[in-house]
């Protein structure tokens, strides 16, 4: 039973740190990340707070305490909605 629970687990916490690993996860596959930034408004976040490499996408946010935070992918959107408070803080810094 303890290793049924462990592993179920290790599989929860593996699927946290899984990125944006497919195209199938991007709004529109078509833009370039170069395109995604000059499209996003003044003030926005350039790059997504959950997968910081990758630069947000103008068609992908969530909206917290009046703002919009930005990020790459459907998979970012998700982790996002689950804990907006800590999302903000690393995309804007507040």
């Amino acid at each position: 039973m303890k290793g049924i629970v462990l592993t179920t687990v290790l599989f929860v916490a593996a699927g946290l740190f899984v990125g944006c690993d497919s195209d199938a996860d991007r709004a529109d596959e078509h833009h370039s990340g170069t395109e995604h930034a000059k499209a996003l408004p003044a003030g926005a976040n350039r790059m997504c707070p959950v997968m910081p490499e990758d630069e947000a996408d103008p068609s992908l946010y969530v909206e917290y305490k009046g703002k919009k935070i930005y990020v790459c992918c459907k998979k970012c959107v998700k982790r996002v909605e689950q804990d907006p408070a800590v999302w903000y803080a690393k995309a804007y810094g507040d």
